[in-house]
Formats: structure tokens, sequence, C-alpha cells
């Protein structure tokens, strides 16, 4: 159960002649805040990245229920629509509600530490995000398995399974495979927003040359009670579903953090949102589908200290078919 804090700002406010010329101390060096506040979740139960995402500086998650059954990412205080994640650099987004540009439904050691970049530097990444991205790369594959169950409070169950290994005889080939079930009852104060998700899916990483390919394939589903979700009277017994069906490939070579380095990606996205604002009794479902081609190449070139030449290009191709809003179609590049 989590209990609401409150807390009021006390200002001091002294008259202009009592008020001091000089400032009370002053900061030798300026504060940069370079690690979370914990650090991520790798637990068989973390699977949920805007839950793990609440831990870091700069984000926070706004969500609507336990268990993360709607959650909308903001960086630095941004709107939910311009932040989100950059997944091995390719911006993930939602065209039709932009909402849920947190989610991503896979096992808490499938990343590296994400960052956070803003101003020049998410320029720099990508032209998407404006008000701030999530950047999250992928780590190396585990081996070894997991398997978890786990039973708790506001009646809460999950399963979780993973397995990795790295094929005989080729050590540099490691393939991995997960899935894992998730129930939340009443996920806020309403009897019937209930959650259930399911998730699925598996990596391969292999070596080539000096640089590493990596595929990534997740599909996730989620049915959950959204009674009084996005400002809807709480009389009405609104429901959603969602499917996400993610697949991703990339090549990198080098380290971009301090010496020369490639990356080419690559992600198909297609998203599956139905929503019933008077429940699924009533029928009149808003149903909406998106697809999404995103592909994102970078070079940086260290030339001689302090020059370096940086590249990046990006092509978005986004697709709406909805049954209320009609077909729509959008594409948009940038190079930089």
């Amino acid at each position: 159960m989590r209990l609401p804090i409150l807390s009021l700002p006390l200002l001091l406010l002294l008259p202009r002649a009592a008020r001091p010329d000089a400032a009370l101390f002053t900061n030798p060096a300026p504060i940069k805040v370079t690690a979370p506040r914990a650090a991520p979740a790798a637990d068989a139960a973390g699977w949920n990245t805007a839950a793990r995402l609440e831990r870091m500086p700069l984000v926070s998650v706004r969500q609507q229920g336990l268990g993360g059954a709607q959650g909308d990412l903001s960086v630095r205080g941004g709107a939910f629509n311009t932040s989100g994640l950059l997944l091995q650099g390719v911006p993930l987004r939602n065209p039709q509600t932009e909402h849920f540009h947190g989610d991503l439904d896979v096992p808490g050691g499938t990343f590296t530490l994400p960052a956070v970049s803003t101003g020049l530097d998410r320029f720099a990444r990508t032209a998407s995000h404006p008000a701030g991205a999530v950047v999250v790369d992928l780590a190396p594959v585990e081996t070894g398995g997991r398997l978890a169950f786990g039973v708790g409070g506001e009646d809460q169950r999950l399963f979780r399974w993973q397995q990795g290994a790295a094929v005989p005889g080729r050590p540099d080939l490691r393939l991995s495979a997960f899935a894992g079930w998730e129930a939340v009852d009443r996920t806020d104060r309403q009897p019937d927003n209930n959650l259930r998700r399911w998730s699925a899916g598996g990596r391969g990483q292999a070596e080539a040359g000096d640089g590493v390919i990596d595929l990534l394939a997740v599909n996730s589903q989620r049915a959950f009670g959204a009674r009084g979700f996005y400002g809807t009277p709480v009389s009405m017994p609104s429901d959603e579903q969602l499917r996400n069906t993610l697949a991703l490939a990339s090549y990198r070579r080098g380290d971009r953090a301090g010496y020369d380095f490639d990356g080419l990606s690559a992600a198909v996205n297609q998203i599956e949102d139905t929503y019933w604002y008077e429940g699924r009794a009533q029928g009149g479902a808003s149903a909406h589908r998106s697809d999404v081609l995103g592909l994102q190449g970078e070079r940086i070139r260290r030339l001689s200290d302090p020059l370096t030449l940086h590249l990046r290009g990006e092509l978005t191709r986004e697709q709406l078919r909805s049954r209320s809003l009609g077909d729509h179609q959008r594409a948009a590049g940038s190079l930089a």
C-alpha cells in the first residue's frame, strides 16, 4: 500500500533592509547527479521498464493504479508525449495515444544502466522526444536460468521464466528466451480495476569482427480496468487492452563514450489499443492499430582533442488504422 506524502513549501520573507547583500553560502562546484536513487531491479519480478525508471533522477513516471497498468514517462517535468525511450538509438513511440512511452516488458537484466539525455546531448542522439529521452542499450545476454513465482498483497500473483545459453561450439553466439504473467486485483480503490499482463520474447547476440549484432523480439499484452483513468468519470466501468509487438536488430562497434563508434539499428513496432469507455459488456470499442518503423545510424570519429566528427541520421514511418479516427500515415527523417 502506498501512502500519499504531502509536502508544503515554507517561505521566509524578509524586509528589504534585513536581507543580506551577499549570499548566505556559495557552492564551489555545481552538483551533478550521476547515479540513480537505487540500482534498477534485475530480479525476476522487475519486468516493467516504466516502474524501474521511477528511481532515476530527472525522471518521473505518472502511473494510474498499482502494477503499471497505465503509466506515462516524464523527463525533467516534460509532458508525457515529449518524453520517451531510446532503445539502441531508435526512439519508441505510440503515435495514436502517445501514452505508454515508457513501457517495455522485458527482464530487468536486458539493459545496461539507463541514462537520461536532454538538451544538445539528446539532439545528438535523436530528433524525437524533445523534452528528454531515457537511453536504454542492450546488455550482454545472460546465461543460466531463472524461475520465479510470487504472491503478494492486493491479490498480486506473478510467474517469471527466463533461460539463456551460449550456442555449443559458438561461444560468441548467445541466445535467450523469457516468458511471464502477472495479475493485480484492484490496482486502485475501484473494485473492478484489475490488471492482467503477459509477455514473452527472446534475444540473440553475436560478435561480428570487432562489433556486436543484437536481436530482440518481444510480445506483451495487458488487459486492465480503466474506471476513472484519463480523467473519465468513475461511474463508467471502462476497460482497456493493449498489445505491443517489437522486433529490433542492431549492429554496434566501438565505444560511444570515449572512442570511435559506429551504430546501425532498425525496429518494427506494432501497437494495438482497444478501449471500452462504457465497459466490455456494452461493446462499442474504440480500436486502434499503429505500425511504426524506425531506422537509426550513427558514426563518431575522434579527430584530435577536442575535435570530434559526429554524424547521425534517422527515419521514422508511422501508420495508424483506427475504427474511430480513420487511417493515417506520416514519415519523418533527420540528419545531424
